[in-house]
């Protein structure tokens, strides 16, 4: 077992016999795991164990943890969390090793970084790095700024189809899932999936594989 399994499994440990997640011990073990991603970037795009680590960031999410350690390193927590949780879990998508079961926590994760989600989409498309006195430029930035909520919805409402089709779409969703239904033929006129998720998940990819985390540097 190396010191990232040591760690991470720390964070289960911790996980799994606490009330809340607020306890101590499991912030001090999300601190830990955090502080080791932020030091070795590409450890996200190495690491085997996927899943578990996926879960744990999904929960890490959920836990409030981020509301009181906003930052690790100079990396905003949240930021950090979201774009490590979400690569991972389209990682295992994209190799088919994705287990159904493990849709709640990917659901939630979406949910919880939607702000953070949102914000990726738009700092990480190509017009925000084009010149501010290009109008093309700026009228795409702007649109997308406008419009980066109802991308994000579309994303999640495809992510939904498919976990409802496999029967693991928590009940806490069905109201959502039943909104964005009613709403499909817009949210999806875009494609928004293929435009916009799958580009993102590209970018996280080369990032952490490169140990730039500069792309969650974000006001």
């Amino acid at each position: 077992m190396n010191d990232f399994d040591k760690i991470l499994n720390r964070c289960i440990e911790s996980i799994k016999h606490s009330d809340d997640m607020q306890d101590d011990e499991t912030f001090s073990s999300f601190i830990l795991l955090l502080n080791t991603i932020t030091t070795n970037p590409s450890i996200i795009v190495r690491y085997g164990k996927e899943m578990q680590l996926s879960v744990v960031l999904s929960c890490i999410l959920t836990s409030g943890f981020t509301n009181s350690i906003k930052y690790i390193n100079n990396i905003k927590t949240s930021y950090l969390v979201f774009a490590a949780g979400y690569y991972l879990f389209m990682h295992q998508l994209e190799n088919g090793t994705f287990y159904d079961k493990n849709w709640p926590s990917f659901l939630v994760l979406l949910q919880e970084g939607k702000d953070m989600h949102a914000n990726l989409i738009v700092a990480n498309d190509p017009s925000s790095q084009g010149s501010p006195y290009n109008v093309m430029d700026m009228c795409r930035f702007q649109t997308l700024d406008l419009n980066k909520y109802r991308i994000v919805m579309g994303i999640e409402f495809n992510m939904m189809i498919v976990a409802h089709k496999t029967g693991f779409l928590p009940p806490e969703f069905m109201d959502y899932f039943n909104k964005l239904e009613t709403e499909a033929q817009e949210i999806l006129a875009d494609n928004p999936f293929q435009k916009y998720a799958i580009p993102l998940y590209k970018t996280f990819a080369e990032c952490f594989k490169s140990g730039n985390l500069d792309f969650l540097d974000i006001e």
